[in-house]
């Protein structure tokens, strides 16, 4: 499986920095913020890290976003699963 993960890290790695180069900075931000969360951490996570903080993307606000997205998907699931 750490294969397979590693092979997924370097192509999101790479897509988010072509992304970067043609101007798609908020996809490439997405992409790399996601590297940056990876559990557990790849190589990219670390690199992402530094373009993350080059772009000086605020990490903050983004992680609340997902924070909320995730416990809207719990809700939906815990209320469909009482049904």
């Amino acid at each position: 499986a750490g294969d397979k993960d590693d092979d997924l890290s370097t192509l999101q790695f790479y897509t988010a920095n072509y992304y970067e180069k043609i101007g798609e900075v908020e996809k490439a931000k997405n992409i790399y913020i996601a590297l940056f969360e990876e559990t557990p951490p790849s190589i990219y996570a670390v690199q992402s890290q530094e373009v993350i903080e080059r772009l000086n993307i605020d990490v903050s606000k983004i992680k609340e976003k997902l924070e909320k997205e995730k416990q809207e998907k719990y809700s939906q699931v815990i209320g469909k699963s009482k049904q």
